[in-house]
């Protein structure tokens, strides 16, 4: 896949462009299935009666999130990442469902993810080590997405479930800023020489950056405010007594995500 977007901080881009599609190309199998399974004759016939009631379902939620390194690491030899550095990364969000009839579930999701990196130096894949880029990212996504669930009761208590859905995202915050090297430091000219990347030269003793070694801050590219989200998932529906539910889920929501979410249902 060629992406064309252009030379340095633009592959993050692609590196998620590219996650997004592979996570796309898993979820195929499940989309058919869930074609072969609504189309089949007499399906419903074979469901028990409680099954083709209209059932509702209300939940909150918390997800652990995150971009792939081996994505990263195809545009990157140094790059941050989110759960690095002391960084920690969720989304929160509530999601409604409506179960039709025992056939599937449409539902719309409503998260605000915290998508900021640690401060460090990227560098480009194929780039040498003095091209390194200091760079800060702090951005969060909050997301609206339309979704629809295939499930299998296995058993009364817990349902197996996949799921695809599309939505729009908002992106706030300070977006991404890149700071060159200053030339001829003992920072610059040592970039790349040591397991750490960058020297001590390049930081202050609490661990930031020192500022007479960058220079020339700039954004990195034009960050659009709103993106397309492409949402899919995979996990298990667990029904606690009657009207209590609690759903442990994994997928991609524009980020690769793990997360539990609990609430309550009726009909």
């Amino acid at each position: 896949m060629r992406c064309a977007m252009g030379y340095r901080m633009r592959k993050m881009t692609c590196a998620m462009l590219a996650w997004v599609v592979t996570a796309t190309l898993f979820a195929l199998p499940s989309t058919q299935a869930f074609a072969q399974y609504t189309d089949s004759d007499g399906a419903d016939d074979e469901l028990p009666q409680v099954m083709r009631r209209d059932e509702f379902m209300a939940t909150a939620h918390i997800k652990g999130i995150w971009a792939p390194n081996f994505l990263l690491d195809m545009f990157f030899q140094e790059h941050a990442n989110h759960w690095s550095e002391g960084q920690r990364n969720f989304a929160y969000g509530g999601q409604f469902i409506w179960r039709l009839r025992g056939d599937y579930e449409l539902g719309v999701n409503l998260d605000y993810a915290e998508l900021k990196m640690p401060d460090q130096f990227w560098l480009g894949a194929n780039e040498d080590p003095n091209e390194a880029k200091f760079t800060t990212i702090d951005a969060q996504m909050l997301s609206l997405a339309f979704t629809s669930y295939w499930y299998w009761d296995v058993v009364e208590w817990m349902s197996p479930y996949v799921g695809v859905g599309i939505g729009a995202g908002v992106l706030l915050g300070e977006g991404i800023t890149q700071y060159d090297t200053v030339r001829d430091t003992p920072c610059y000219n040592g970039l790349g020489g040591s397991d750490m990347f960058a020297p001590d030269d390049c930081f202050n003793e609490d661990g930031s950056v020192n500022p007479a070694r960058v220079t020339n801050p700039e954004p990195a590219e034009r960050v659009p405010p709103v993106v397309p989200v492409l949402h899919l998932a995979g996990g298990l529906r667990f029904n606690i007594y009657k009207y209590g539910v609690l759903r442990l889920e994994f997928g991609v929501n524009d980020y690769a995500y793990i997360g539990a979410s609990a609430g309550v249902q009726w009909w």
